[in-house]
């Protein structure tokens, strides 16, 4: 099966999100799948293309970025070569585009199978608190309705959500 997991951070940079996708891509490959990880490319990263353990990694320059946030437009296109697209979240400026993608695929007659993995409440303070409130309430609904399955640490975790109302719509998706 060609599997794309789309991520906001990923190898080198050493964080939860990234580890999980990590062991993720190198088990899918293992067990005979065709992998590849679509992330933004920041400037401390390596190569746009990448093998590594059976594995590609394609680093995109995003449109834009702002720390760890990146508008990487380029991934509406990454649902035309898989049958799964898993996207891990929170990812919005990849999120948006990987879900019109997959949107896109739909009308065209060609479903794909859609996993988000729902990692963390984005928050922020200030004035990025209501960016990320705004942001959220605008992607992450229409996600959850297009996904197959919505993946989460827990079902404490997700109950504990300040979004739990968006993850709790289709509970037959969820699990914990």
């Amino acid at each position: 099966m060609r599997i794309a997991l789309v991520t906001p951070v990923f190898y080198p940079y050493a964080a939860g999100m990234s580890r999980v996708v990590e062991h993720e891509a190198r088990i899918l490959a293992r067990a005979g799948h065709m992998v590849h990880v679509f992330t933004p490319r920041f400037k401390h990263a390596h190569a746009a293309l990448e093998e590594k353990d059976g594995y590609t990694i394609h680093r995109m320059r995003p449109l834009f970025s702002y720390g760890n946030a990146a508008v990487v437009i380029q991934l509406e296109h990454v649902a035309r070569g898989f049958e799964t697209i898993h996207l891990h979240y929170p990812f919005i400026g990849g999120a948006l585009w990987t879900l019109f993608g997959v949107w896109w695929e739909l009308l065209m007659g060609n479903r794909k199978n859609l996993i988000i993995t729902y990692h963390m409440d984005l928050v922020g303070r200030g004035f990025l608190k209501y960016i990320f409130g705004f942001l959220t309430r605008l992607v992450l609904p229409f996600a959850v309705s297009q996904a197959n399955m919505i993946r989460v640490s827990s079902m404490d975790y997700a109950r504990q959500s300040r979004y739990a109302d968006y993850l709790f719509r289709y509970p037959q998706k969820l699990v914990g």
